[in-house]
């Protein structure tokens, strides 16, 4: 027998629960200590991807902009996270630009100035921002140290640009 509590062999877990698994399901959760859902999810949907610090890819770097991207999130899923750190005087561009998509950003340290379509908005330390990217936007670290930020996209584009 698989266990005492589910009182099936390999023969009857094969007939019985592959064949006809709607009213041994409890049973089958209960002797193996989980509850349906976690049973029923595929693993590789549960488990974990891990970016190591020291594996980050460079998203975009601009020594003229002084700004860096480091993407710290899994590639290729619709979710990323993205550190940016900006050097004091660093600059975004001169024109906002809006993309496909939404942005939640939050300053780790310094001071960011921030401007979506006209408005103006000084983020410091701990202070955070949600943003519809498609309304055009762009940001500067007007501190006198770098700032760097966490920003979480919801975005299916991935643009990967990388200047020296």
């Amino acid at each position: 027998m698989i266990s005492p509590d589910l009182g099936l062999t390999k023969p009857e877990i094969v007939f019985k629960v592959v064949l006809f698994p709607a009213p041994l399901l409890p049973k089958i959760c209960q002797a193996l200590g989980t509850n349906l859902v976690d049973f029923l999810q595929n693993p590789r949907q549960t488990q974990g991807q891990i970016v190591r610090k020291q594996e980050r890819e460079s998203y975009f770097y601009s020594k003229a902009s002084g700004i860096t991207y480091q993407l710290v999130s899994v590639k290729d899923k619709t979710l990323k996270a993205i550190c940016i750190t900006i050097e004091p005087g660093g600059d975004y561009g001169k024109v906002p630009l809006g993309h496909e998509g939404e942005e939640f950003g939050l300053v780790l340290e310094g001071s960011l100035e921030i401007t979506v379509d006209e408005e103006i908005y000084i983020l410091n330390e701990g202070d955070s921002i949600y943003i519809d990217a498609n309304i055009p936007h762009k940001y500067r670290n007007t501190g006198k140290t770098k700032c760097i930020t966490l920003w979480v996209v919801q975005s299916k584009n991935r643009v990967a640009h990388i200047e020296e």
